[in-house]
């Protein structure tokens, strides 16, 4: 216990030291996490499994809110110090309200709740939306169990639809007096109100709208969905479908669409960063730019490779760069053991394909793409080979129906790579299977998994449901036509503010 008590003092000197030589936040938070034994406490709670892990997680989950708000305050340059950042997190009356922190400074809007407005003012103050079943809302607020129920020896008697409509009145009194010169109050019981506001008043030639932004006939969105009057792509031409767009139309077109068709800007996830660092090297090691072997300093010449622009990538944290780094090297690490260990013959990195192939409707697509490594096997057949850094992998039941290497044999048998096997081989490419390797799984494993996909038989029930999938696509691309399909990916999809089926209003139907 002294040995314990000692070695918080120092961690606590040494970060009074820290705060006093001028470190931010977040650089004192990283300290007192590093200098603790709670960063192994809790990997050893999640490797137990059961309710240890989900409270570690938990736990964790808090902590990374903890440094976001930190780094974000640091970015930001809106706090006077640490003192005023740890003022800021116990004046918030909801931890990690993102709603009122990331909200703008300065000369712009501030989108908040009347609870966090008390303290502030404005020139100008809009309260929307009071009216019957929003503002006043008198139903009643409690948890599961009632706890707020709970009195000095006795069960307190539930509040009452008066207690409520009072303390919704002085909370509207709240909002209201946060106005110094404006105040607009906005209400509608429904949208027959505000096309009757819309409506023209008055007689003769003396008419005028009351409120003509008022009609929803003028709201963006709410008309019918327009046609371009020349398709997007030629009738007279193939479809171009790669696997990517395949794979992202089956999880959600409307999500395809924004983010590839229509340009919308997507921030890359660090996973991206590390798998288009490891693609890019393995590459070079392939092409034999990088002569580097199975052993420790064949991967120290690598990781001279990352740690030259390792300084130009962005991170939230300090233990996500850290951890980040970690991950490219034992990834790394597995494919240098996996390439020196493949029998096959190497005849392509980075390959690009294309091939056009009729499905049972008389539609035509061509199929595009890229493979990461092209090989032959024993018998001369082609094996496309693609290469994943992620977490997680699919099961081996799963990977016989995965569409990316499916399409990968698929565009084989239809001499997408002959100009790359022909002149080896002294005749068309036939596709002896596809395998995903997967690098960056965290299992502790020092080698890389590899699953297999099998050969697919032209008349086999996986390359008919290729083709189903193929014409589908096709359909929707023709069309130009792309609904929303909500499942697990809409957790972090970042369109889901212009979502038909996930956000406010239907903004986007096609």
């Amino acid at each position: 216990d002294v040995d314990r008590a000692r070695a918080v003092a120092d961690l606590l000197a040494g970060t009074r030291a820290a705060l006093e030589a001028g470190e931010s936040a977040e650089e004192l938070l990283w300290r007192l996490w590093s200098g603790t034994g709670l960063p192994e406490r809790l990997r050893r709670s999640v490797e137990l499994g059961g309710g240890a892990a989900r409270r570690a997680h938990r736990d964790l989950d808090s902590i990374c809110a903890l440094f976001e708000i930190a780094a974000r305050a640091e970015e930001q340059r809106d706090h006077l110090g640490v003192r005023a950042f740890l003022d800021t997190l116990v004046a918030q009356q909801i931890p990690a309200d993102t709603l009122a922190e990331r909200g703008a400074r300065g000369a712009a809007v501030r989108l908040l709740t009347a609870h966090r407005s008390k303290g502030l003012e404005w020139r100008l103050v809009v309260i929307a939306h009071v009216q019957a079943e929003a503002w006043p809302d008198l139903r009643r607020r409690s948890t599961l169990l009632q706890a707020d129920r709970i009195g000095a020896g006795e069960l307190v008697p539930p509040v009452s639809r008066r207690e409520l409509l009072l303390e919704e009145r002085r909370l509207f009194y709240v909002a209201a007096t946060r106005a110094r010169e404006r105040l607009v109050v906005t209400a509608a019981a429904a949208v027959r109100l505000r096309r009757l506001a819309g409506e023209h008043v008055g007689s003769g030639s003396h008419t005028r709208q009351l409120v003509p932004q008022a009609d929803p006939a003028s709201w963006w969105g709410t008309r019918s969905a327009s046609l371009s009057a020349q398709p997007l792509r030629d009738p007279e031409q193939p479809v171009s479908i790669s696997a990517s767009v395949l794979d992202a139309l089956g999880i959600c077109p409307t999500r395809w669409f924004l983010a590839d068709e229509a340009g919308g800007i997507v921030r890359a996830h660090q996973s991206a960063n590390l798998g288009q660092m490891v693609h890019a090297i393995a590459e070079r090691v392939s092409a034999g730019e990088l002569d580097a072997g199975p052993d420790v300093e064949g991967l120290a010449l690598l990781m001279e490779q990352v740690d030259a622009v390792w300084s130009r990538l962005e991170f939230r944290t300090p233990w996500s760069r850290a951890r980040e780094h970690e991950r490219i090297q034992v990834a790394l690490a597995r494919f240098l053991r996996w390439h020196h260990d493949n029998r096959r013959r190497l005849v392509g990195t980075e390959s690009r394909f294309t091939t056009e192939v009729g499905l049972p409707d008389g539609e035509r697509v061509r199929l595009v793409g890229y493979a990461d490594r092209v090989e032959l096997d024993h018998d001369g057949r082609v094996v496309v080979v693609d290469l994943k850094t992620g977490r997680s992998a699919p099961s081996q039941t799963s990977v016989q129906s995965h569409l990316q290497l499916g399409l990968y044999q698929y565009a084989v048998d239809r001499g997408a790579l002959d100009q790359v096997v022909s002149p080896l081989i002294g005749g068309p490419g036939v596709a002896g299977g596809a395998e995903l390797v997967q690098l960056g799984l965290e299992d502790g494993s020092d080698t890389a998994k590899v699953q297999p996909q099998d050969v697919q038989p032209e008349d086999g029930q996986a390359r008919q449901e290729l083709r189903r999938r193929l014409q589908t696509a096709a359909v929707m691309l023709r069309q130009e036509s792309f609904p929303a399909i909500a499942g697990q990916h809409c957790r972090d999809c970042p369109f889901v503010p212009l979502c038909p089926i996930k956000s406010a209003g239907p903004v986007v139907s096609q």
